[in-house]
């Protein structure tokens, strides 16, 4: 957790949750990570999903949900024979609707990048970082200003300096 004062001098604290893999018990561990920092008063979110390779896919949709509300698409599948099928969330009731970023890197694949994914889409979080290893695609640096999603919109990026955020202006 990290603490800042904004510009009325107010202490806000920043949660920082790193996620290495979609195990089993991920979706349980982020549930209690994301309570015990509601606990001690955290109002903003760091989720770190660098050199995450995924690992469950059910556990990723699970993470989701604790972030996003309603019956949102969480990701498209393309069968062999090109026919697209949504998953989509069932229920979803966030635990909390603070402000998120997500860090993403050339490691974060699979489930993380279905998580990333749908958390942007959504407009629930802000993704920090570097082109991924599959489907999500952040410019390099040489165009640091904005990220695409398979060719769909794009939003500013912010500097990432350890835990400190600040947003890149035009």
């Amino acid at each position: 957790m990290r603490e800042t004062k904004n510009s009325d001098w107010h202490v806000i604290k920043t949660g920082y949750v790193k996620l290495s893999t979609f195990s089993q018990s991920a979706a349980e561990d982020m549930q209690n990570a994301i309570q015990e920092m509601k606990n001690q008063g955290v109002h903003s979110y760091i989720l770190d999903l660098r050199n995450n390779p995924g690992g469950l896919v059910k556990a990723g949709l699970d993470v989701a949900q604790m972030w996003l509300d309603g019956d949102e698409t969480l990701v498209n599948t393309i069968d062999r024979d090109g026919n697209m099928s949504p998953i989509n969330m069932i229920n979803g009731h966030a635990i909390t609707h603070d402000p998120l970023v997500v860090i993403v890197n050339e490691g974060s694949a699979s489930a993380s990048e279905i998580l990333a994914g749908a958390l942007h889409d959504d407009g629930r979080a802000i993704l920090v970082g570097r082109k991924t290893f599959g489907r999500i695609n952040i410019p390099p640096p040489s165009s640091p200003w904005k990220f695409l999603i398979e060719g769909i919109g794009g939003v500013f990026l912010l500097e990432c300096d350890g835990l400190a955020l600040s947003a890149v202006k035009k």
